[in-house]
């Protein structure tokens, strides 16, 4: 991508961000955005099919600070960098939360919760591969992986309505439930 291509979109999802934080994601045109970005619609499409494509876009700028800091689970202590995974998506949630509030708490657009819920399990499936791998063939880890992604979806969306949360205390829980749960239900399904 060429510099001025690359000024231009991130000119376009910044000026989108800031119109989020004080107009709700239905009320927000294509015009709109273009305006405050300094550009015409024309434009606009030159970088973003529509607004969906700008607001699944804009999420996966911003949600690769957590792709960063997050690595594969240690496989003795199952955390990366001595916190659970949870962790750096709920300080992420925490650091922008005015853009999840817009877009969770007013009837999200099916298509980016769709995305959205993929991308958490696919991503919770790349970084449990300790985990796949001890438990392979006994359970279906996608499934696993399916369940955990729609917990933390659920999560975020309640933790929104807050000012704040303690991230560590949270994801430690989330990793309670999920990680010591799974080995009673692997013992289960072997009894069977």
């Amino acid at each position: 991508m060429s510099e001025k291509v690359e000024k231009n979109f991130q000119k376009i999802m910044h000026s989108f961000l800031d119109l989020l934080k004080s107009e709700p994601y239905d009320a927000l045109s294509i015009e709109k955005i273009a305006n405050k970005s300094g550009m015409t619609r024309v434009n606009f499409y030159k970088y973003f099919t529509d607004k969906d494509d700008l607001l699944w876009r804009t999420f996966l700028y911003l949600f690769i600070e957590v792709e960063d800091k997050v690595h594969n689970l240690d496989s003795l202590t199952l955390l990366s960098d001595g916190k659970p995974l949870t962790y750096y998506a709920f300080e992420h949630v925490k650091k922008h939360r005015y853009f999840y509030k817009n877009i969770l708490e007013n009837n999200p657009p099916y298509n980016f919760v769709s995305k959205l819920l993929n991308y958490f399990t696919e991503q919770s499936y790349r970084t449990h591969e300790v985990l796949r791998l001890q438990y392979k063939g006994k359970i279906p880890y996608i499934q696993i992986n399916e369940y955990l992604s729609g917990a933390l979806f659920n999560l975020i969306r309640n933790l929104i309505k807050q000012e704040d949360w303690d991230s560590l205390e949270l994801s430690q829980f989330f990793t309670q439930l999920a990680v010591e749960g799974l080995p009673k239900t692997i013992l289960n399904t072997q009894q069977k």
